[in-house]
């Protein structure tokens, strides 16, 4: 939560810098300090340093134009985060790579960290934007005339986690992953019996299926298969809007049929077994829903 509240006001900071005065501005010269801070960014400052940064750069005709350093600070819990993003602009619209760095209070000192390298055209997100978490790349995104496009990657330590894909201008999941790489879950959009739901299949490590199903409306909805982690049925299901109906079949991991219980139109017992088929407890329902 706390990542996705300072990257939205990042986005703010982002995109309300002043176009006010017509001069040029060079921070930090009372100060003493070097006017070109890409060389700060490579240091540890203290908040004394910070704070006499100021946005430097150019204007002509009252609108900035060329390269420019722009300053904010901004608190998330507690932390102070200090923000300085470096690009370029052109008749006051950013054009081209901008880079966004952070330095957080919470640390003795403050290192620059790169957050963000983001294209734009005409004062808009146009391009690749990629956000990072250390060293490493943690989102990918494309964006057309200021609108996210296409599909979304995110990472943890290098590694692919959650693939979204932008539909209507929001972003739906589509497949997440284990930290080895391999497919964790996909997930798929149908029309079932005039009703659009949500599919969804998930995997066990080993790449075997481990569930399939549909959800309507967040529930579980239709038919739904779960699967012993050598890939062979386990117990098939019928849901309706979250609540269950009817249990199908029981199997063992060999595949051979076992005691599914009682249930039927959303009434009686559902008896549940481990991987080696020995039952482990049965549970009694009343409407599609379990009792205690």
């Amino acid at each position: 939560m706390k990542s996705y509240a300072l990257l939205f006001l990042i986005s703010i900071f982002m995109s309300c810098q002043n176009q006010e005065e017509d001069k040029l501005i060079f921070s930090g010269e009372d100060a003493g300090l070097k006017t070109d801070f890409s060389e700060y960014l490579k240091d540890s400052l203290g908040a004394s340093i910070i704070k006499q940064f100021k946005d430097s750069g150019s204007f002509v005709n009252g609108l900035k134009d060329g390269k420019w350093f722009e300053y904010a600070d901004t608190s998330i819990t507690g932390d102070t985060i200090y923000i300085a993003a470096i690009g370029n602009y052109s008749k006051g619209q950013r054009e081209g790579a901008w880079l966004l760095y952070l330095a957080h209070m919470a640390y003795g000192h403050l290192p620059w960290e790169l957050f963000s390298k983001t294209n734009y055209l005409h004062g808009k997100k146009n391009g690749n934007e990629i956000l990072f978490r250390g060293h490493d790349t943690s989102r990918v995104a494309t964006y057309v005339n200021g609108k996210p496009q296409g599909i979304i990657k995110e990472y943890e330590s290098g590694r692919l986690t959650s693939v979204y894909k932008i539909e209507n201008e929001k972003a739906i999941l589509r497949e997440e992953y284990f930290p080895a790489g391999w497919i964790k879950a996909k997930y798929t959009d149908t029309i079932i019996g005039g009703k659009k739901l949500n599919g969804f299949e998930t995997f066990y490590p080993n790449k075997k299926t481990k569930s399939k199903g549909f959800y309507f409306n967040d529930e579980l909805d239709g038919d739904y298969k779960y699967f012993h982690t050598n890939g062979k049925p386990w117990s098939e299901r019928i849901y309706k809007e979250g609540k269950l109906v009817e249990v199908t079949c029981n199997y063992d991991a060999m595949g051979n049929s076992s005691d599914k219980g009682t249930m039927k139109n959303g009434n009686g017992t559902l008896i549940l077994y481990d991987e080696e088929g020995l039952p482990t407890d049965t549970e009694k329902y009343v409407n599609g829903e379990k009792q205690e």
